[in-house]
């Protein structure tokens, strides 16, 4: 995620804060071993409790605040249970994280998410299964508005996304605004 890629689609890093986080010492990571015989409800009490824990993270403030970022490790989820227990939990957890600006991704193996720019370079993609908890940036908008999601979520995420940045000038904030009302006209 730290390097430039030529299938990215642009120049830099796969993802610009990554450098950024390692550089500032703002980048945590965690291993959380949860057994052979994991249920995703496990996962899903231990990622919504880092929320808060993310939260309470230095640094709290200023410039450095969007450069925190925790990668939750969790070597003991085998590939074949990655839709299960990391794409199920992540979309589970989404909208209670996207409510207090926060972003929740998820990486494994089968991740078959293609990049903004690219439909055939799978970023998201890691040899061992994680959940990642940043910040929101303006950005993110292209991670909420997306067709697959039912309406009801995609009008959720906008809505938060409007709370978190809705009184700054930023085309996305347009963007989330043009979208949410397109939705809400049908």
């Amino acid at each position: 995620l730290a390097k430039a890629h030529p299938c990215v689609g642009r120049k830099g890093p796969v993802c610009p804060f990554v450098p950024q986080s390692l550089r500032r010492n703002t980048l945590y990571m965690g291993i959380v071993r949860t057994g052979e015989n994991t249920k995703r409800e496990q996962i899903i009490s231990c990622v919504s409790q880092y929320a808060a824990k993310f939260e309470d993270m230095e640094p709290k403030e200023g410039r450095l605040r969007k450069f925190k970022a925790i990668i939750l490790i969790f070597p003991d989820v085998k590939e074949s249970q990655t839709a299960e227990l990391i794409d199920y939990v992540q979309l589970s957890c989404k909208s209670e994280f996207v409510k207090r600006g926060l972003m929740l991704g998820e990486f494994h193996g089968r991740n078959n998410s293609p990049g903004l720019r690219n439909k055939n370079f799978f970023p998201l993609r890691t040899p061992l299964p994680c959940l990642a908890i940043r910040h929101m940036v303006p950005t993110d908008i292209a991670f909420l508005d997306v067709e697959s999601y039912d309406l009801t979520l995609r009008v959720s995420f906008l809505k938060s996304f409007l709370n978190v940045f809705g009184n700054e000038k930023h085309r996305e904030v347009e963007t989330a605004k043009a979208a949410l009302e397109k939705i809400l006209k049908k």
